[in-house]
């Protein structure tokens, strides 16, 4: 791609599990900084989501502002709150919403029974009230043998794989099954 000319169409056919792709260079770019209008498709949506969450963010600080728990500030947006269990840091998912790192270390920043201010996150803006924590359970023995053994497994399952991708990667094979079927 590098090389060819704009309108030069790839004469590999790459394959998917579901597609057949062929190359085609629409555009260059010349080397250095962009233009707006070459970056604001990319962009644009990126955009759109800061000033909303801007928008979001104050509109959540005023209802936080002598709001003593999460309910007092939901009903003042007229919305409700949703309770969240089993956050785990290690993994910063909500349930039912997305990965929100932020949101998930901001709740394990917390004191109990306290408000946070209004978070950022990946899909919108949040507040957050930790009602408790509860620490996890001590492994057994037994568990961490189990965990060892899947892990050996699973990583000797990928190591087969890797040999075999690296195997046809190396291979020179021309595959034009393409033209029969």
């Amino acid at each position: 791609a590098f090389e060819a000319k704009k309108g030069t169409v790839s004469d590999k056919i790459y394959d998917t599990e579901q597609h057949f792709i062929v190359a085609r260079v629409v555009d260059i770019q010349p080397k250095g900084t962009l233009s707006l209008d070459a970056v604001k498709p990319q962009i644009e949506a990126q955009v759109r989501n800061e000033v909303k969450a801007k928008m979001l963010t104050e509109k959540l600080n005023n209802a936080l502002n002598g709001a003593s728990n999460i309910d007092q500030a939901a009903q003042k947006l007229g919305k409700s709150a949703v309770a969240v269990e089993n956050i785990v840091l290690a993994n910063p998912v909500l349930p039912g919403v997305s990965l929100e790192p932020a949101v998930v270390g901001t709740a394990f920043g917390l004191q109990p029974n306290k408000v946070s201010k209004s978070v950022k996150g990946m899909q919108g803006v949040y507040a957050v009230q930790v009602n408790g924590f509860v620490n996890p359970a001590e492994l057994v023995a037994s568990d961490i043998a189990s965990q060892k053994k899947q892990m050996q497994t699973a990583k000797s399952q990928r190591a087969w794989s890797s040999i075999y991708q690296a195997l046809q990667n190396k291979a020179d094979i021309d595959d034009n099954r393409i033209r029969f079927y």
